[in-house]
């Protein structure tokens, strides 16, 4: 596959990694425990805990991301989010951001919202 195709399904497909991961309770357990940007690695190989949606696209076009919890400070989020950052790891200049409340975590911890993927 040329470089030039690759990028463009990385600036495609970034956005639905950002959303499902986002929405994903074990992912946003695993962010919001791990340390300040700890990449995790989300690709072909990561079959648990990410939707067959994902999988699909990982797979179809081998794409390779990190994710990980940020520091970084981002004027469209409110204060007190807990930043997560999803970033291709060929194209480390294409990435997107979700916004997060710790308040959702301890929703998750008490084992509300599971997952129902």
């Amino acid at each position: 596959m040329k470089k030039i195709s690759k990028r463009k399904y990385y600036k495609k497909h970034t956005c639905d990694i950002a959303f499902d991961i986002s929405q994903s309770n074990y992912w946003r357990q695993q962010l919001y425990e791990s340390d300040y940007n700890h990449k995790f690695l989300i690709n072909r190989d990561s079959k648990m805990h990410i939707s067959k949606y994902l999988h699909k696209i990982l797979i179809g076009h081998n794409l390779n991301f990190y994710i990980s919890k940020v520091l970084e400070r981002l004027e469209h989020f409110d204060e007190g989010c807990i930043i997560f950052k999803f970033e291709s790891v060929e194209f480390p200049d294409i990435k997107e951001y979700s916004g997060n409340y710790f308040g959702d975590h301890q929703n998750i911890l008490k084992g509300e919202n599971d997952d129902k993927k």
